[in-house]
């Protein structure tokens, strides 16, 4: 887990990227798909990006994964975009390539794997979770593009306010998703799950029916809140 003298400087890397690039936390949010407040919580080191979303983070603001978990280096980046430009000719005739390549490759792709199975997730309890999982011969890839919280408590007195959240997808005791997110502070369960997104893919065949998620919280005394549904 990310120390949180980690969080400030990967926080602040992404804020010099977002601002060299002109975007506003709302317009960057708008490009990957994330709410605008998880931004400025990136930025202000109360949280790191998940794991799921740090390839595109990265690919918009012209960086690496790398380079986001380490808290970058700001003038390496300056020269890597420099470099970039000197390459620009060589980059438009290898892009050309890549592209009939990747035209070629893709044929071959849908031809091996045009059998795919959709099925949709929609479970609605105290969390509402919507989502699908989409099946090709091979591989299994689970989006799941809402989980929201959605208790009569919310906003009252007696919605509980927690500091650690874990969830993990689980298949007959084979955990195949496990996420977990740890702030200094206790905030109410529903903040917690603003913007939540999983997408993930499984490359180990399962049995569809028997994928279930579970989804644990904790406050500061370690108390513990628990929900379980099958997928």
């Amino acid at each position: 887990m990310a120390e949180r003298s980690d969080l400030v400087k990967i926080g602040r890397y992404i804020s010099i990227l977002r601002k060299k690039k002109g975007y506003t936390q709302r317009a960057l949010g708008e490009l990957i798909d994330i709410n605008d407040k998880t931004i400025s919580k990136w930025e202000k080191g109360f949280v790191a990006p998940d794991i799921t979303i740090l390839k595109v983070l990265a690919n918009v603001l012209d960086t690496t994964v790398d380079d986001l978990l380490t808290g970058g280096d700001i003038n390496l980046e300056s020269n890597r975009i420099i470099n970039r430009k000197k390459k620009l000719n060589i980059s438009i005739i290898a892009s050309i390539i890549l592209g009939f390549v990747i035209g070629l490759a893709s044929i071959v792709f849908v031809q091996q794997y045009y059998r795919v199975t959709y099925r949709e997730i929609n479970i609605r309890d105290e969390f509402a979770i919507d989502g699908f999982i989409v099946s090709n011969k091979n591989n299994k890839y689970f989006i799941l593009k809402n989980i929201i919280y959605q208790s009569d408590e919310i906003g009252s007195d007696l919605e509980g306010k927690i500091n650690n959240l874990e969830i993990i997808i689980e298949n007959e005791n084979d955990i195949v998703f496990d996420n977990n997110y740890l702030v200094d502070y206790e905030m109410p369960i529903n903040q917690f799950f603003n913007n939540y997104f999983i997408n993930i893919e499984v490359d180990k065949k399962y049995d569809d029916e028997k994928f279930i998620i579970k989804i644990s919280f904790y406050d500061n005394d370690n108390k513990m809140y628990g929900f379980k549904y099958n997928l």
